[in-house]
């Protein structure tokens, strides 16, 4: 006989076997009749010792066996576990939005119960140790790009669990620009520095670039060298990584100004105190050279720069983007700025 007999029980069942005579018996799990040698041990069955676990449903059948007797008839008992619904998964990080690739690992607490999973939506066991749609969880997931984990519970002796739905955002953090925004006298060449080794998409008409979700820019254009400021104006841009979401957009405002005038002085011949083409006047920055010669802020520091020098006619004083002035000058007398 059999304790607990055979029913549906909703936990795991310890079964103990009897017998009138106190003989010896076998016993199979699997549905099958167990039989004996007419020895006293079993040609067919386990050989029953000590109670029997019974953790999914089963039939147990069991004999009496004496070596030299009949063996006795199968008593047969079916057990039904179930252990209802399986609890949902838990998993860790559960979904939000992060900077790199995440690898969450998921639980249940219903003991012997497996998990399935997928990125589609409605995954499902088969009622025992696998999956009828998706995959079979081992171990963490790796996500990289955006998307929603989808996984449950289930298994042998449970139904499956309700579907848990983690949705996983990436986005980068937004780019810094370099020099940073303000104003400045005269041109800037603005580098922007990406957060990750990821793709840039910037504007300088003040409309919000934008990404294809691929890795390429849908408005705006791909940040490549640094972006020439020559008129006030504003920088936006983004991060964008192909299958994330677009960075937050960062904004610099640049308003240039025009620069002061710089002098420098430059001897037509001998002790020149510029190097070669410095003295140019067709808007470009002079080149500066050997010592004392500027730049300098007005036309007289310019002069008094070069006390000392050996007399070289003419000496200019050039203006960086304007006009050199000339000897004829009414600051050129100055008594001393020869060295005289």
């Amino acid at each position: 006989s059999f304790s607990p007999g055979g029913g549906t029980y909703g936990s795991v069942q310890s079964v103990t076997l009897t017998q009138s005579q106190s003989l010896a018996m076998c016993y199979t799990t699997d549905g099958s009749t167990p039989t004996s040698n007419g020895a006293g041990s079993c040609s067919h069955g386990t050989l029953y010792s000590t109670p029997i676990t019974v953790s999914v449903s089963e039939v147990l059948k069991a004999i009496g066996i004496k070596a030299n007797w009949t063996d006795s008839s199968v008593a047969v008992a079916t057990y039904t576990i179930t252990f209802g619904q399986a609890s949902a998964p838990t998993c860790s990080p559960a979904g939000g939005t992060f900077t790199a690739t995440q690898s969450p690992t998921c639980s249940t607490t219903s003991s012997g119960a497996v998990q399935c999973y997928n990125f589609t939506g409605s995954p499902a066991t088969n009622g025992s140790t696998g999956c009828t749609t998706g995959t079979l969880y081992s171990g963490a997931i790796a996500i990289a790009v955006n998307e929603t984990l989808y996984i449950i519970a289930g298994g042998t002796g449970y139904t499956d669990s309700p579907v848990d739905s983690l949705p996983f955002v990436f986005q980068s953090s937004p780019p810094t620009f370099s020099p940073a925004a303000g104003t400045y006298a005269g041109s800037q060449a603005v580098t922007i520095n990406p957060t990750q080794s990821t793709g840039m998409c910037y504007t300088t008409d003040g409309t919000t670039p934008t990404s294809n979700g691929a890795g390429a820019c849908s408005h705006g254009t791909t940040y490549s060298v640094p972006v020439v400021v020559s008129a006030s104006e504003t920088i936006k841009a983004i991060v964008i990584r192909s299958g994330w979401t677009d960075s937050t957009v960062a904004i610099a405002a640049y308003t240039i100004t025009a620069p002061s005038a710089q002098y420098y002085v430059s001897p037509a011949s001998g002790n020149s105190l510029c190097s070669p083409g410095s003295d140019s006047n067709d808007g470009t920055a002079c080149t500066t050279g050997g010592g004392g010669h500027g730049p300098w802020a007005t036309p007289l520091h310019a002069q008094l720069a070069v006390r000392g020098l050996p007399k070289t006619s003419p000496i200019t004083v050039a203006v960086c983007g304007g006009t050199a002035l000339s000897s004829s000058q009414p600051w050129n007398p100055i008594p001393d700025y020869y060295g005289v």
